[in-house]
């Protein structure tokens, strides 16, 4: 436990993994019923309850309980006396228990000022649930634990004209009609499941229906329910779920098992989706799709998250954690899963450059920031600020890594061994590595699970030297200190090597392993010796992105150019790319003028050269921001990284000026908008193109932004057009913003596009700017989508308006910050983690941001998710 820093703040209660203990109290079956009113609802929770094996005889009985209005409590039918039960603001205490008994509690729950949107709440005309991590407790007494697996029944009773559909987990049993207009319904989740898992559903919505049979014969209902009016934009998320169920029982042998799938979407949600037992909840921007509302990477990301919920049908519901550590064995594993779905469903190599764009751009900051945390954390606040990039896609590379080394063959004998000893079981990483071990017949050894307890994105040296006849690469790697870890240890790095351009006779490796291009460096040095070369060969390392490390090896620009034309693997092209382009932006800060020209001379003659139909221009295309670029280095000087992104970006633009109106040309919509991947690849290539061409000249870009904005069929091409616009200070952008939110207003997906590009601007974003689009009608805190939009177009995509010299965009945050901890605590802590970066910061504007953190902690009735997060910041930095 930490103690109080001051009278205003919430004290700061510490979990550690090495506390983990069994629960005392076994809850094998649930009955809830959910009486739903005008203003309150009413729950009662019929629990079966059983003392565990290793429970002391006198154990009491502890449920976790939040906003709860206890009504009443009785055991085994009898009601407790006032004195024989305790109720404070986190539990209901029980002294005194039987070993087997059933314990009855009523109690009253307020969905429509829930706007913490955890537990019931109220969005717009419907309820809904969101249980995990700890949400649970906000509905009933329980013990509010993964560890706890019970059965489910539930009955929902309301008012039929305002909720004619009520939904949870599982098969309907039953459907009446009571008094009063009021009907109620049951349903039965067969399956042991957490609370976690739970879901209720109340509302007037639309469904739209499919079916899907399984390998074994099992029909299944496929139901997908909205707000009306939106069964149309329904169909690609139904095409996905289709395309999802045939690919997990044809890749891992996993069918469904209920008779019923049911998916909702929501308008209002703190998380993107949850995997609730047979009633997915999501966020409705993952869900709804068509041309006019969804982008081709927003269609790309239904796809994938409506798989990725499914997925999680095996690994996360019927197998589960054994406690909140354990998170990345279902969301890393699941990731893991819907990587490859996509990888199968879009371009595989395209994917992958994808993965580790969105990994570097997101979890790369957080590794290196204050709340840098290993793939398993050892301790934790508030577990809701651990659903994190290390916890899924860092944990997803992990066990990537882990594939890599037994084999695709082995890693799928492990996954099979994991599913038939742990279903229906809570587990830990430990149980999983051992599975896949066992499976496979290989070890991946003690040292791997390093990855699992280290936290730090690993740095990889190498140095090259050629020698007659002779290649020698050195390798290093070190792990960077991180909060609360000082000192680290080597992890195994697997290094997938190609020599282009010669081929060795042989190869000799020292302090590694070695598995066909593969080798594992294992300790923190190690060698490996190519002779019989007739020329020094090009080398490509880390293809695939074979492991999760900042790469740290000079090569010349022909050498990555030769990587560009040359290398058949996708990523290892994107990546030369990438390396030309951040080598050119170190040579402007180092003030050397030639380099710069040389690099981009070498960079714009290979994308001249490039077939227009080649499916890595766009990504070479799409250049590094300017937070990417500052990520690079271990500080940030604010200008320099914009005076270097400026200078590159306008330096290949104008030297590719005569070809860019040739390829916006060539690449211009041939016919109505088409979700496939030639023409996905096309719209990216002429959003590319428009703008280096907005960069290089500035006239032009606009014509063209205004001609693709005027013809457009599609939302993807209308955002690439206000994109190339959206830092020009002239009157046609503004005309253009004004003339697409007019058009879009009642379109809240479409105009949180708009919100966010606004708050990007260099024009429109500026801090003042910002605090204007949060006073517009149409902005709300209640709406986390929209919150995001604003804050987080601010923060993540607004480098030079956020890092004002004057710390204005920090205070923006800070106030921000501070309005929404007190509506919704969860959203809050996400919008604070941009300014708990200060440490890396040069100057005066490290100070600034440091005092806007120090503001938000020092606000009265500070949430915990937000204090923690401030206080590590803060913490670190001592």
């Amino acid at each position: 436990m930490n103690p109080r820093d001051a009278d205003n703040q919430v004290e700061l209660k510490t979990k550690y993994l090495r506390d983990y203990a069994p629960p005392d109290y076994l809850v094998p079956a649930i009955n809830l019923h959910f009486d739903i009113g005008d203003k309150t609802t009413c729950v009662t929770a019929e629990l079966q309850i059983e003392r565990a094996a290793q429970a002391k005889d006198n154990a009491p009985l502890r449920l976790d309980g939040k906003r709860l209005e206890l009504q009443s409590v009785a055991i085994d039918g009898a009601a407790l006396a006032d004195d024989a039960y305790r109720v404070d603001d986190e539990a209901l205490h029980v002294a005194d228990v039987p070993a087997k008994f059933t314990l009855t509690t009523q109690v009253l729950i307020d969905p429509a000022n829930n706007t913490a949107l955890e537990g019931i709440f109220a969005c717009g005309d419907m309820l809904a649930s969101q249980c995990e991590a700890e949400g649970f407790r906000c509905i009933t007494y329980f013990p509010d634990r993964p560890d706890v697996l019970s059965r489910y029944r539930v009955s929902i009773e309301a008012d039929a004209k305002r909720y004619p559909v009520l939904l949870s987990n599982g098969n309907c049993l039953e459907k009446s009609e009571t008094a009063d207009g009021r009907h109620r319904v049951v349903w039965d989740d067969p399956h042991l499941k957490p609370c976690y898992l739970f879901a209720l559903v109340a509302g007037d919505l639309l469904r739209v229906t499919d079916t899907h049979t399984t390998p074994s014969g099992r029909e299944v209902s496929l139901e997908l329910y909205a707000e009306h009016g939106q069964q149309d934009r329904l169909a690609f998320a139904m095409e996905s779920l289709r395309q999802a169920m045939l690919w997990d029982e044809r890749t891992y042998g996993r069918e469904y098992d209920l008779d019923r799938y049911l998916v909702v979407a929501v308008s209002s949600f703190n998380m993107g989706a949850m995997e609730n037992k047979g009633l997915n909840i999501f966020n409705s921007s993952l869900l709804l799709a068509t041309p006019d509302i969804a982008t081709d990477a927003s269609h790309i990301m239904v796809r994938d998250v409506v798989a990725h919920e499914y997925f999680h049908n095996w690994t996360g519901n019927r197998i589960t954690c054994r406690d909140w550590f354990q998170l990345s064995l279902k969301e890393g594993l699941t990731v893991l899963r819907e990587q490859q779905f996509s990888e199968d469903m879009n371009d595989p190599a395209i994917a992958r450059v994808e993965q580790v764009r969105h990994l570097r751009a997101r979890q790369f900051p957080e590794d290196a920031g204050p709340n840098a945390h290993p793939v398993r954390p050892e301790s934790y606040v508030e577990m809701n600020n651990f659903y994190t990039m290390t916890v899924y896609e860092k944990g997803a590379e992990v066990i990537r890594m882990m594939r890599g080394i037994v084999g695709a063959d082995g890693f799928a004998r492990g996954m099979d061994t994991y599913f038939d000893r742990h279903d229906g079981q809570a587990v830990t990483i430990e149980d999983f590595v051992r599975a896949i071990e066992d499976g496979s017949g290989v070890s991946v050894g003690a040292q791997f699970r390093r990855w699992y307890s280290q936290a730090g994105t690993p740095r990889l040296q190498v140095e090259q030297q050629f020698d007659g006849d002779t290649l020698t690469l050195s390798f290093s790697q070190t792990v960077p200190a991180t909060p609360g870890q000082a000192d680290k240890q080597p992890m195994p790095l697997p290094i997938a090597v190609r020599l282009l351009g010669a081929e060795a006779a042989s190869a000799e490796v020292t302090g590694m392993r070695q598995q066909g291009e593969v080798l594992i460096l294992d300790d923190a040095q190690g060698q490996v010796t190519y002779s019989g070369l007739h020329a020094e060969p090009v080398v490509s390392l880390l293809r695939g992105f074979s492991a999760p490390v900042r790469l740290q090896y000079a090569q010349t620009a022909e050498s990555l150019a030769t990587i560009m034309r040359e290398d058949s693997d996708a990523f290892a092209r994107w990546e030369a790319c990438q390396r030309l382009i951040h080598q050119a932006c170190e040579a402007h800060q180092a003030g050397q003028a030639a380099a710069v020209e040389h690099s981009l001379d070498v960079l714009a003659e290979v994308l001249k050269a490039t077939d227009l139909d080649d499916a890595i221009l766009p990504e070479w295309l799409s250049l590094p921001t300017p937070h990417e670029l500052a990520d690079s280095h271990d500080s940030t000087d604010v200008d320099a990284v914009l005076a270097m992104h400026d200078a590159v970006r306008s330096g290949l633009g104008k030297r590719l000026q005569a070809e860019l109106p040739q390829w916006l040309a060539r690449s211009k919509a041939g016919g109505a908008w088409q979700f496939t991947q030639a023409e996905v690849a096309r719209r990216r290539l002429h959003a590319g193109a428009l703008d280096l061409l907005a960069a290089a000249d500035a006239h032009a870009g606009l014509a063209a932004a205004q001609d693709l904005l005027s013809g457009a069929d599609n939302l993807s091409d209308r955002l690439a057009a206000l994109q190339a616009v959206n830092d020009m200070a002239e009157p046609q952008r503004e005309a253009m913003f004004a003339a697409f939110a007019e058009q879009w207003a009642d379109e809240d997906l479409v105009m949180d596009h708009w919100f966010r590009l606004q708050a990007a601007s260099a024009v429109a974003g500026t801090p003042a700017g910002v605090r204007d689009l949060q006073a517009r009608d149409d902005f709300d805190l209640t709406r986390p989508n929209r919150v995001r939009a604003v804050l987080s177009g601010f923060a993540s995509q607004n480098f030079a308006q956020f890092h004002a010299a004057d710390g204005a965009g920090y205070a923006v945050m800070a106030d921000a910050v501070t309005a929404l901890d007190a509506i919704n605590p969860q959203v809050a802590a996400r919008m604070v983690v941009p300014i708990t970066r200060f440490a890396r910061l040069h100057g005066e504007r490290s100070g600034l941001m440091r005092e806007a953190l120090e503001r938000v902690l020092a606000q009265p009735k500070v949430s915990a998710n937000v204090a923690e997060l401030a206080k590590k910041a803060l913490e670190a930095a001592a």
